[in-house]
């Protein structure tokens, strides 16, 4: 009996915390997502690539200094837009506040 409220207790904490980390990271304005496309780019071997396209997301205002942030996996960038992630990272006073940046 003792073991099953421990349990019901330990359960009961993981949810409370999981569901308030979100609400911990700070406020960062609504990531904005656009696509830069170059007709007949051509490569230095003299190839050409009829369309290369760049698709991009940006936060924060376009009129503050950019910031190239990479993700660095296989994956997608969308990991770093993340609430836990992209508040400590773009939030107002954070290294890169998007109000700034």
């Amino acid at each position: 009996m003792k073991c099953a409220k421990v349990l019901s207790c330990a359960m009961w904490s993981l949810a409370f915390t999981l569901t308030a980390l979100p609400s911990l990271a700070a406020d960062y304005p609504a990531p904005q997502e656009g696509s830069w496309v170059v007709r007949d780019f051509r490569f230095q071997t003299g190839e050409v690539l009829p369309e290369l396209r760049l698709h991009y997301t940006t936060v924060g205002a376009p009129t503050g200094e950019p910031v190239l942030v990479l993700h660095g996996t296989t994956g997608s960038g969308a990991g770093v837009l993340t609430p836990a992630f992209a508040g400590d990272l773009f939030g107002r006073g954070q290294p890169v506040d998007a109000s700034r940046y």
